[in-house]
């Protein structure tokens, strides 16, 4: 959240009519995603004032105010995400509130998780009560966030894929806010990292989120669409050696193997520092728009993934072609800069369409 804020605070000096709502147990568990040591977050923008709790009980002010004394006060209030931990609080915010003033800002993973639920159904009608709740353990989908999907009507997501994966299995209408949340990094000194002028270097999946044999397979395939393009393959995972060759029978190429989890300004150097990257069928489109900031080229192995989709119909971005990967060159720079455009526009209106919904007062 505060990388989200400071992204749509278009002056340092204007204050954000918006509050924060720690809300729950915070848990300590780290993610397996998470950076070893992240770049330090700005403080929240001028005007947001921060408030913590447990409960709805819980007093967040001298004054005795409670947390739903503290929704009364809002024109718009806005959950992030769905999981096992805010399914209660949506579930009873949408008790007391309309739907017009209750909206979720979404990342993919909550909607991954209700489509491959709904999937699963789908495809075991017949599934006993004990196969159901190991379904649900394992997508962190009890009936709960189940309940918070169906009932919640606004959605702040890109339309291409989100839309029909959130509609799946769904019974109640549905209101789309179609803008991936904009979030920006910026991580300082990146300005001075510089490129081979030699060497294609290519980020193969900025996020170790895709299995071995198909990383493998991804890496021959790169190898063998690009025969006379000198090339070094980088990504970011544990289960293979630092450094290896990959032959895929026409010439070994060398594969950089960074340990993750990674410092975030090493991994966001190593990005901006490589001419391409491969994009991860879903999950970190945080990064894929940072290496579009950075010129890097776009390239898809897996075709129709959840990503390809978003970045491609949603977001306007075009692919580069596998088979014409080059340091330089006319139409290569010409769909860098491209991207870059794209990617700006789309990001402006992405703050505008969050500033007019949430910091209208």
């Amino acid at each position: 959240m505060p990388k989200l804020l400071a992204s749509v605070q278009l002056d340092i000096h204007e204050p954000l009519p918006i509050d924060v709502l720690r809300f729950g147990i915070i848990h300590k568990d780290k993610s397996p995603q998470d950076f070893v040591d992240q770049v330090a977050m700005l403080a929240w923008p001028r005007g947001v004032r921060e408030y913590v709790a447990e409960t709805l009980d819980d007093e967040v002010s001298t004054d005795g105010t409670n947390v739903l004394d503290l929704f009364e006060q809002y024109n718009q209030i806005a959950v992030y995400s769905v999981n096992p931990w805010n399914a209660d609080l949506i579930n009873r915010l949408i008790e007391l509130y309309p739907q017009e003033k209750l909206s979720i800002i979404c990342s993919d993973d909550e909607i991954d998780r209700h489509w491959k639920y709904q999937c699963l159904i789908r495809s075991e009608p017949n599934r006993s009560s004990e196969r159901d709740a190991e379904l649900r353990e394992k997508l962190l989908y009890p009936p709960s966030v189940e309940k918070a999907f169906e009932g919640m009507r606004r959605w702040l997501i890109g339309r291409t894929p989100w839309e029909e994966m959130l509609r799946t299995g769904r019974r109640a209408p549905i209101e789309i806010l179609p803008h991936i949340p904009p979030i920006l990094n910026r991580i300082p000194g990146l300005q001075d990292v510089e490129r081979s002028e030699s060497v294609y270097r290519i980020v193969l999946f900025p996020k170790p989120s895709v299995g071995k044999d198909h990383f493998l397979e991804a890496a021959r395939k790169i190898v063998q669409e690009n025969k006379t393009l000198a090339l070094e393959i980088v990504s970011f995972r544990n289960d293979m050696p630092t450094l290896s060759l990959i032959d895929a029978g026409t010439r070994p190429v060398w594969l950089r193997c960074y340990p993750y989890p990674i410092y975030e300004d090493m991994y966001h150097r190593i990005i901006a520092a490589s001419h391409g990257l491969v994009i991860v069928p879903r999950g970190g489109l945080s990064t894929i728009r940072d290496a579009v900031r950075y010129g890097l080229d776009l390239i898809s192995i897996f075709p129709n993934t959840a990503n390809e989709l978003a970045v491609t119909a949603d977001i306007g971005l075009l692919l580069s072609p596998l088979e014409k990967l080059e340091i330089q060159g006319i139409d290569s720079q010409q769909r860098r800069n491209f991207n870059r455009t794209a990617l700006a526009r789309y990001e402006f209106s992405s703050i505008t369409a969050f500033r007019n919904i949430y910091c209208t007062t």
